[in-house]
């Protein structure tokens, strides 16, 4: 900030200011004798200017009551060596559209490089807006305090003067404002400033050709997505149906498998109640060959027997009721790798594993010791064993059933 050398009254406030960490700059505010906002860069760089800031313009118009009264903007851009043209484009919105009364816009300590597009801006203010550039602070504030309209690009009329009014304007229109379809005044081909004009045509022309590409790529995107995001709303939508019809055929099955387990249920319940009654029968025919008189050796024979029915009886019962944890891994272990065995064969591997021997299995499932000796040889060519291997020492290799 210039040192105050004028005896002005400056008014500021410590939150009056913009933090632009991506460009390294702080942009500050304070005003002028109650009536110029004035705006300065602190940073150690050159920088090049992409925003207006007028968000915080407006909040220091609010905080001085300067919001609907006549005010000035004056700026120094001493670190600015470039602006984007966002901020052209922004800058020309403060000048047409502000809706305060804004009276004065003032720029000093311009870098030359610079010049020639500030200059351009002043060729197309509004009427009743001053336009100002100077060199120093002190000139600026001398020159908005005294309301004279010192930058004259038409002074004395000249043709050069207005030739250069309409180049500057031509340049505005294309940098600060964007009016690309607006054609440029080009003098006539005789004219010594022809050249100039048509150089600023051409690239007029160039612009227009670009936005044009540019709206055209845009469309054809546009066109390309909307395209994919409809692929995937039909792709979506039949998942979902999809997903729809499966849920609908896992319910109807969880409902089939319901109605099986009642039936399996009853069928159990039956069977267990069956069991209950052979087994007390034998166990009550076992009590009535004890208190005969036969021969000794007769009713041990008898008596074995009887054991031998209550015993597949309890087998039998067992493969019937639901597997045990153990026991389902087992079987799914030795179906995952022997998916041809048939249920029947899994039972036998099961009672095999668990110690039964083969006149109990073949028992239990009314098999003859001939029939079993035939499944026991099929089984070992199922498992893919050789020779001399055993059966229950190849099935000790899965889960241990309980």
């Amino acid at each position: 900030m210039p040192n105050n050398k004028l005896n002005l009254q400056i008014t500021e406030k410590n939150h009056w200011y913009k933090h632009h960490p991506e460009e390294g700059y702080v942009k500050r505010l304070n005003v002028i004798n109650g009536c110029i906002v004035h705006s300065w860069i602190e940073t150690d760089h050159e920088i090049i200017l992409n925003s207006v800031d007028d968000d915080l313009l407006l909040n220091v118009l609010q905080e001085t009551g300067l919001e609907m009264k006549p005010f000035h903007v004056v700026m120094d851009l001493k670190h600015v060596r470039e602006v984007t043209c966002s901020y052209k484009h922004s800058i020309a919105n403060l000048l047409y559209n502000w809706k305060p009364a804004l009276r004065t816009v003032g720029l000093y300590n311009v870098y030359n490089p610079i010049r020639i597009l500030v200059e351009s801006l002043a060729a197309i203010v509004p009427q009743n807006l001053f336009f100002i550039i100077a060199d120093s602070y002190e000139q600026i504030v001398e020159k908005v305090m005294s309301g004279r309209r010192d930058f004259n690009l038409l002074d004395n009329g000249s043709e050069e003067n207005l030739m250069r009014q309409r180049f500057l304007e031509s340049v505005a229109k294309l940098t600060w404002l964007g009016m690309l379809e607006e054609p440029v005044p080009i003098p006539p081909m005789d004219n010594k400033y022809y050249p100039y004009f048509r150089a600023i045509d051409e690239i007029r022309c160039d612009l227009v050709s670009k936005e044009t590409d540019k709206k055209k790529e845009i469309q054809a995107l546009k066109k390309e997505f909307e395209g994919r995001i409809g692929h995937m709303n039909l792709k979506m939508n039949a998942q979902m149906e999809l997903n729809k019809k499966t849920t609908q055929n896992q319910e109807k099955e969880i409902w089939e498998l319901k109605t099986i387990i009642a039936s399996l249920e009853s069928e159990l319940s039956r069977i267990s109640g069956v069991f209950r009654e052979k087994t007390a029968a034998l166990q009550k025919l076992s009590d009535h060959i004890e208190n005969l008189e036969v021969e000794a050796r007769t009713k041990k024979k008898m008596l074995i027997l009887c054991q031998n029915l209550i015993e597949t009886e309890i087998i039998e019962k067992n493969l019937q009721n639901d597997l045990t944890e153990p026991e389902s891994a087992f079987l799914n272990a030795l179906h995952s790798n022997h998916p041809n065995l048939t249920q029947r064969e899994l039972k036998i591997c099961m009672l095999v594993r668990k110690n039964h021997d083969t006149e109990e299995i073949g028992r239990s499932f009314g098999i003859t010791k001939r029939g079993m000796e035939s499944i026991r040889y099929r089984l070992h060519k199922k498992l893919g064993l050789v020779k001399h291997q055993s059966i229950k020492a190849y099935l000790s290799r899965f889960s241990l059933p309980g």
